[in-house]
C-alpha cells in the first residue's frame, strides 16, 4: 500500500488528519527525513485508531523496487 493511498483510504476517512499533519508529512518527504515521517504516521494511527500498516510503501519506493 502507498502512503499515498494509506492516507487517503485509511486515516482521511476517520477525521483526524490535520493540515500541519499534512505540512509534517509533506517536508519529511522533502527533506528525506524518515525518522520524522514514520512518527508523524504513528501519531497519527494511534490518534485515528487505526493499525500501523506493515506494507507501507514510501514514495520513491516503487521506482528502486521495480
Amino acid at each position: 500500500m502507498t502512503l499515498e493511498d494509506f492516507l487517503n483510504d485509511k486515516l482521511c476517512p476517520t477525521g483526524t488528519v490535520t493540515t500541519w499533519d499534512e505540512t509534517v508529512i509533506r517536508t519529511a518527504l522533502v527533506l528525506g527525513d524518515m525518522d520524522k515521517l514514520s512518527g508523524q504516521i504513528a501519531a497519527m494511527c494511534r490518534r485515528a485508531g487505526v493499525p500501523i500498516p506493515v506494507d507501507l510503501v514510501l514514495p520513491g519506493a516503487e521506482r528502486k523496487n521495480a
